[in-house]
């Protein structure tokens, strides 16, 4: 699966935006502003789908300082959070009369997910005219807070697949798309800035390699081969326990990473997220720019989604001028 077309409304920076026939390996440049907002819009569309991620990714975008006070609820969908701190909330909307976020996406499906489709069809006859136009899905959800702004009703607003409108609502609504729309927010991974998920990297990678499954500890190499590989380059990256807590250290001294500099930081963030996340779609604020040679590590990073067998189905860059790179401007506005 690859995100073929992004829409946006209601957000501060640009209250309409659109960026549209996005490749495998998408380079959007804009703004700070832009990108940002189309990170933010990706990450609330794809945790609008996911109750356990909800409170994470508000989290990380400033709605509450502690996860753990922001309630969610709904199942197997999320349909509403809350929290006690406005400001975030404010900082994202365009108009606080309106309050309304809308994120748009067209999606190309990969054949597991049009096998699943094509599973129910004997059910939902109108599934074979969907599928016979095309392994194509478009879905809008939207984040409708309250006066206060905080809390929020999510709800996704419109499912197409082909040209068939789908039910998401009522009687109407078929049993399977819960689980479909869920599927499709496993694929994705959002990383903040470099240098914003060292911890979590380290942590998820030392777990990889004490696992006891063979498939986790495969994974495990894999991050030290890309990271002792070009365009990076470390001596012996490796993970340890120090005190109670995981960090990486190389070379035979054992010398933290971060010593090495925010090159190394950012190396071992985007191994981790590429072999440790399972995100099939990875989306990366400003990647490489730590790195001494920023066009190679573009280069890389297309590499691991446009090649057969590449662990990615799609990599998104924002705010880097690479390759057949998308300018976010108006003439892109809906």
């Amino acid at each position: 699966m690859w995100i073929t077309d992004i829409r946006t409304e209601g957000f501060s920076a640009q209250p309409t935006l659109r960026v549209a026939d996005l490749p495998r390996d998408t380079a959007l440049l804009g703004t700070p502003d832009q990108c940002e907002q189309l990170a933010t819009a990706l990450q609330l569309f794809f945790s609008g789908l996911l109750p356990e991620r909800v409170a994470r990714v508000l989290n990380d975008l400033g709605f509450h300082d502690d996860p753990d006070a922001i309630e969610v609820l709904g199942e197997p969908l999320p349909d509403q959070a809350s929290w006690s701190m406005p400001h975030a909330a404010r900082s994202l909307l365009h108009s606080t009369t309106d309050r309304h976020l809308r994120v748009r996406l067209g999606m190309n499906l990969d054949p597991l997910q049009f096998r699943f489709l094509r599973e129910h069809a004997t059910r939902h006859p109108w599934l074979v005219t969907a599928l016979a136009e095309g392994a194509h899905a478009d879905v809008k959800l939207g984040w409708l807070f309250n006066r206060s702004l905080t809390s929020a009703s999510i709800a996704a607003l419109s499912v197409v697949l082909g040209e068939e409108r789908v039910p998401v609502a009522g009687p109407e609504a078929p049993s399977w798309l819960s689980e479909f729309l869920r599927a499709l927010a496993r694929r994705f991974r959002a990383l903040p800035c470099p240098g914003g998920s060292v911890n979590q990297a380290a942590a998820a990678w030392l777990e990889a390699r004490e696992s006891p499954d063979p498939s986790r500890n495969r994974a495990s190499n894999l991050v030290r081969e890309t990271l002792c590989g070009h365009p990076f380059s470390l001596d012996d990256p490796r993970p340890v326990r120090w005190g109670a807590r995981a960090a990486i250290v190389t070379g035979p001294h054992g010398r933290p990473l971060d010593w090495s500099g925010p090159a190394a930081v950012e190396a071992l963030e985007l191994a981790a997220a590429l072999h440790l996340s399972g995100a099939e779609i990875l989306c990366l604020r400003y990647p490489g720019l730590q790195q001494p040679d920023p066009p190679a590590c573009w280069d890389w990073l297309a590499s691991q989604a446009v090649h057969p067998g590449s662990p990615l189905e799609q990599v998104i860059m924002l705010g880097v001028d690479h390759g057949a790179g998308i300018t976010i401007d108006r003439d892109l506005e809906d």
